[in-house]
């Protein structure tokens, strides 16, 4: 996918013919054009070659994505298990016959001529493909690690304090917090609403700088320029949510059925635990120490039926994912195992019968050990029209 080309034509989805170390070459017509700032070229996918691929679901073991001839390595796609990917282009030639074989669904393991799937968006049938020359769409992974996998970034924070001088309104005062680390952050949906983020961080120590009396840039604290946070368009949880699953984790099938089918309010949260470390001698902290990394959230659903509540009072293994879309991009929150809690359910007279749900989830681990994460977020570059 191009994307910010001032010629509108060479931005979009482009099929690369051919690729060397400071060329592409893509199967579309582009029109001449000088360097332009800002133009981003990411690969969000893969076509399969006519009649390359198929899709067989016996029944008796998890749909899969099977390669029916021609020799392309699967394993080479950069496929997570865990990830969520789009199956389907925009086109018939691009999407198979079967309706429910397009779609989201969560990759559970990768071979060299297969990719099989679970958490689908319908029951997959199996699908021969005929001609079709098949798009799987998918995005930039982003889940908690162990080990010398994890990764900690920190960050200075400016926090903008107005001016101190009336009659010097250019020149601000600001506050910059130093050694942050990112400690708790959530996602929250709420009925004909926009999806709201919160995060909160945790830093070494805050400097106090105004410009009136320093005559220190604020864009130019400590030699560090500061980058704005970029401008994006927001999700609306009426139109924008593509699919939201909160469904029993099964062995075998990859389409199991819901325990509900609407639901008022959700939220997913994240915290590292972090805490800082005090000394003597030290003003703030010299260090942040990471804790438990831990996924929670709570849920209030509609009432169907008893399902909901017997899965709490069984502790069943249940799976949460959520996916959202809006202008050909989107992201996935997967929550591959969770215990549910709560499950009251509130009943009103003339109101609909609501059920109240905890979420505190685990690595899923112990439903495969490639699943060996708690959360795993998916953001997508491009999605074809049909994933919205």
């Amino acid at each position: 996918n191009i994307g910010r080309c001032a010629t509108a034509s060479n931005n979009g989805l482009k099929n690369v013919a051919t690729a060397t170390g400071n060329k592409v070459t893509v199967s579309q017509n582009l029109v001449d054009e000088g360097p332009t700032a800002g133009v981003k070229l990411v690969a969000v996918g893969f076509q399969f070659g006519s009649g390359e691929v198929e899709i067989v679901n016996s029944g008796s073991e998890f749909p899969y994505l099977n390669r029916a001839s021609g020799s392309k390595d699967f394993t080479q796609l950069g496929l997570l298990p865990g990830e969520f990917v789009f199956i389907g282009g925009d086109s018939a030639a691009t999407q198979f016959a079967t309706a429910a074989n397009n779609g989201f669904a969560r990759v559970r393991s990768v071979t060299a001529t297969r990719i099989t799937f679970d958490k689908t968006s319908a029951l997959m049938v199996t699908d021969a493909g005929a001609t079709k020359t098949i798009q799987i769409f998918k995005g930039r992974v982003l889940k908690n690690e162990i080990g010398t996998d994890i990764v900690r970034r920190s960050y200075r924070l400016e926090r903008r304090l107005g001016v101190s001088d009336p009659a010097q309104p250019t020149l601000e005062q600001a506050e910059y917090v130093r050694g942050a680390v990112p400690n708790e952050f959530s996602f929250n949906y709420s009925a004909a609403d926009k999806l709201t983020c919160d995060l909160s961080f945790i830093g070494l120590s805050a400097e106090a700088i105004d410009e009136a009396v320093t005559g220190t840039l604020l864009s130019k604290v400590g030699g560090v320029v500061l980058v704005a946070a970029p401008e994006a368009s927001a999700f609306n949880t009426s139109s924008d949510i593509s699919r939201v699953s909160l469904r029993p984790v099964s062995a075998t099938s990859a389409f199991t059925t819901p325990l509900f089918t609407y639901s008022e309010e959700i939220s997913v949260t994240i915290n590292n635990n972090n805490s800082p470390n005090n000394a003597i001698g030290v003003l703030g902290a010299f260090e942040i120490t990471a804790g438990t990394f831990e996924v929670g959230g709570d849920i209030t659903a509609y009432f169907g039926n008893v399902a909901a509540v017997q899965a709490v009072q069984n502790n069943a293994d249940i799976s949460l994912d959520i996916i959202q879309v809006k202008d050909n991009s989107g992201i996935a929150l997967d929550v591959p195992l969770i215990a549910l809690g709560g499950g009251r359910l509130n009943v009103e007279q003339d109101q609909p019968i609501k059920i109240p749900l905890e979420s505190n989830a685990a690595t899923a681990a112990k439903i495969a050990s490639t699943l060996n994460h708690t959360l795993m977020i998916v953001f997508y570059d491009y999605l074809p029209n049909l994933a919205g």
